[in-house]
């Protein structure tokens, strides 16, 4: 990696996840003094207490994030509020997320989204665990169908853990 990094002269590095952190801090360090950048989509569960690996990565992960990424990228308002305590003015947020009306206006004006039958498809490919909060994916798709009826049509590709508990929540 440090190899690749001093070939490509990258001006900007970024990463996400723990280990991914560790790695783009340890390439930019070694291998040019570019910016470093990280997306935080959310906190990391506490490990269990005999996990002493998994203890140390959060503990690296966090300094890295505090002591070497000129920016840490939190996902949501309610992230950004829980990281900035210990990772300071660095935290900037940019919500995930889709502005409905940009993109009826956009498919309106160009026809550029695929539709059947008349209606805008949304879907996302994700492995269905906890983290990827497909649980907000259904809420807003619940949401949009009684507020806009018959406009939209949600799919979700994946599979996973919470594969059950996310049909039982479409039903």
């Amino acid at each position: 990696l440090i190899k690749h990094v001093k070939h490509v002269k990258p001006d900007l590095i970024h990463s996400h996840r723990r280990k991914e952190n560790l790695l783009a801090a340890a390439a930019r360090r070694f291998a040019g003094n570019c910016v470093s950048v990280s997306t935080v989509h959310g906190l990391a569960g506490r490990p269990d207490w005999f996990r002493v690996d998994q203890r140390m990565l959060n503990l690296a992960n966090f300094f890295t994030l505090r002591f070497d990424q000129q920016r840490c990228i939190a996902v949501s308002p309610e992230l950004g509020d829980r990281l900035r305590p210990v990772l300071g003015k660095r935290v900037k947020v940019i919500e995930n997320g889709i502005d409905i009306d940009q993109i009826t206006n956009a498919s309106q004006a160009t026809n550029g989204l695929p539709k059947a039958n008349g209606r805008i498809r949304v879907g996302i490919v994700a492995r269905l665990v906890e983290c990827k909060r497909i649980d907000i994916v259904v809420e807003t798709a619940a949401h949009l169908e009684r507020s806009c009826p018959k406009k939209f049509e949600f799919f979700i590709f994946g599979d996973g853990p919470l594969k059950d508990k996310i049909q039982q929540q479409i039903k």
